[in-house]
């Protein structure tokens, strides 16, 4: 059964659709990369999947359940959520900001068992934040401050988790390492991933599936593979200065410049 499927759905604004007649399905234990430009819809598909927007037509499933028939708690047990928006916990120490990842299953008044903390550790030791356990989150840099974020959502322990710009400020280092850490948790528990990027070389390398948000064709999903043998690559950045280059499978200049080293 798919983690999530979207029949012919549309997205957007009360006066604005972004993106409509999207077919979309992921599987358990795949990695799926949204890749478009600033303006394409990705952060508006995030929202409109995790019930924070309504979608303009057509049906949304999560786990083969209607989407409007999750109540807040049950979603929150069923999809994790990162973003790269400002978050107001800064006076939250890092380990009670992880540790917000199991209050949907804690109950009401959010007491951490000790098999919560225990979570909780393993979320921070994962995305290697745990020397910073007992830090406000006010003095962490924006790297440390997203990578706290991701492990929250890891000690979520969801079977989905979506995330939007992720790796925006992080280094090349722990972007590769943090992916690496996702897929591994998609293969290992079988937890449906979805990102959005600009970084195209890293999603074709590391992906199962892209999302590839395109003005004229609007969003195709397909694999890595499919999409660059296809040439449907090269449709994602029309009209810009900018070509792909099969050998390193990312955009280059067309402008020629000297390098030296």
């Amino acid at each position: 059964m798919a983690s999530l499927q979207t029949n012919d759905l549309t997205i957007g604004y009360k006066d604005r659709v972004i993106a409509s007649g999207l077919d979309i399905t992921l599987f358990p234990g795949k990695v799926t990369a949204m890749l478009g430009e600033n303006g394409a819809g990705k952060s508006t598909l995030i929202k409109t999947l995790t019930g924070e927007i309504k979608p303009l037509g057509g049906s949304i499933e999560i786990c083969g359940k209607p989407l409007e028939s999750y109540t807040p708690a049950s979603l929150a047990k069923t999809i994790a959520i990162v973003t790269t928006g400002d978050i107001q916990a800064g006076g939250l120490r890092v380990k009670e900001l992880v540790g917000l990842g199991r209050q949907p299953h804690t109950g009401f008044f959010g007491r951490l068992s000790a098999f919560d903390k225990r979570i909780v550790e393993e979320a921070m030791q994962s995305v290697g934040i745990s020397h910073k356990a007992d830090s406000y989150v006010a003095t962490l840099s924006d790297g440390e401050r997203q990578k706290a974020l991701i492990a929250r959502a890891i000690a979520q322990q969801t079977p989905l988790i979506l995330l939007d710009e992720p790796f925006s400020f992080l280094d090349v280092a722990s972007r590769v390492e943090i992916l690496s850490l996702l897929i591994g948790s998609a293969r290992e528990n079988g937890t449906t991933i979805l990102f959005s990027s600009h970084d195209v070389a890293q999603a074709l390398r590391m992906a199962d599936d892209i999302l590839l948000f395109t003005p004229e064709s609007g969003v195709t999903q397909a694999s890595p593979l499919q999409l660059i043998s296809s040439g449907r690559i090269k449709d994602l950045f029309p009209d810009r200065d900018v070509i792909f280059d099969s050998t390193q499978n990312d955009f280059v200049s067309t402008l020629s410049y000297p390098h030296k080293i």
